[in-house]
C-alpha cells in the first residue's frame, strides 16, 4: 500500500512538472509575442532608466509633500498647544494650590491664639484672595468652549459658596 501510494505521488509530482513546463512555455511564447514586449524591447537602456528615474523621483515629491503638510498640520497643533491648552493649564494648577494655601492660612487662623496672629493670618489671606481673584480673571480669558465656561461658572459659584460659609 506504501509502495502505490509513493507511485502514485513520484506520477502526479511528474504531471504537475509537465504542466509547470508547458505553463511556463506558453507564458515565454505569448511575452514575446505581446506588442508592449516588443515596444518595450526596442527602447534605449538609457531612455527606460531615465524614466524609471523620473517616476522614482516624483514619488518621493510625493511623498515630501504628504510629509510637508503633515508637519503643518503638528505645527498648528502644536501652536494651539502651547498657546491655549498649556497656560491654562498652569494657571489651574497654580488656582488649585492657592485655594490648597488659602485653607491652609484659614486653619491657622482658627487655631492661632492671639489677636496679632489671627490679624496678620487675615492680611495674608485677603492678599492671597486677590491674588486668585486675579489668576481667576487671567484663566477665564483662556476658555474657549461652551462646555468649559460652564464648568468654570459652576466652579467659581461654588468658590464663593465655601468663602461665604467659611467666613461665618
Amino acid at each position: 500500500m506504501q509502495g502505490s501510494l509513493l507511485q502514485r505521488k513520484v506520477k502526479s509530482g511528474g504531471k504537475n512538472s509537465m504542466k509547470r513546463q508547458s505553463i511556463d512555455k506558453i507564458a515565454k511564447e505569448f511575452a514575446a509575442d505581446h506588442p508592449a514586449v516588443k515596444k518595450l524591447k526596442d527602447v534605449p537602456v538609457k531612455r527606460k532608466l531615465s524614466a524609471l528615474s523620473k517616476v522614482l523621483i516624483s514619488g518621493m515629491l510625493f511623498i515630501a509633500a504628504v510629509a510637508a503638510v503633515g508637519l503643518w498640520m503638528v505645527k498648528s497643533q502644536a501652536g494651539t498647544i502651547t498657546g491655549n491648552w498649556m497656560p491654562s493649564a498652569i494657571l489651574a494648577e497654580d488656582l488649585k494650590a492657592l485655594t490648597a494655601e488659602y485653607r491652609i492660612l484659614q486653619y491657622g487662623h482658627i487655631v492661632s491664639g492671639s489677636e496679632e496672629d489671627k490679624k496678620q493670618y487675615e492680611n495674608e489671606m485677603e492678599q492671597l484672595l486677590a491674588v486668585i481673584e486675579e489668576r481667576t480673571a487671567i484663566y477665564e480669558d483662556y476658555i474657549r468652549k461652551e462646555k468649559d465656561r460652564v464648568l468654570f461658572e459652576e466652579a467659581k459659584k461654588q468658590w464663593n459658596t465655601y468663602l461665604e460659609v467659611s467666613s461665618q
